[in-house]
């Protein structure tokens, strides 16, 4: 699993979730606080992980998982790239 394979199934999965391709102009994928400020609520946020796990064939494990790791797309690559 390479950073860009990771990166493009970021990308498409947060887009799924929130609304699709129209929704890609208004993002800014350099955003320090990116999931928060896109507000993605509880339901959303198990749909992303969901679609994570089908794009990058991976498995979440809770314990291995933080709410840190979550806080936009620099940090989420890092904790996918351990896995």
């Amino acid at each position: 699993m390479t950073e860009e394979h990771i990166l493009t199934a970021i990308q498409e999965s947060v887009l799924s979730v929130i609304g699709g391709s129209d929704a890609e102009t208004r993002i800014d994928w350099l955003d320090p606080l990116l999931f928060e400020n896109l507000a993605i609520d509880s339901t959303a946020m198990i749909e992303f992980l969901m679609l994570l796990e089908q794009k990058l064939a991976i498995s979440f494990r809770l314990e291995e998982i933080s709410p840190e790791d979550f806080v936009n797309v620099s940090t989420l690559t890092q904790m996918l790239l351990r896995m």
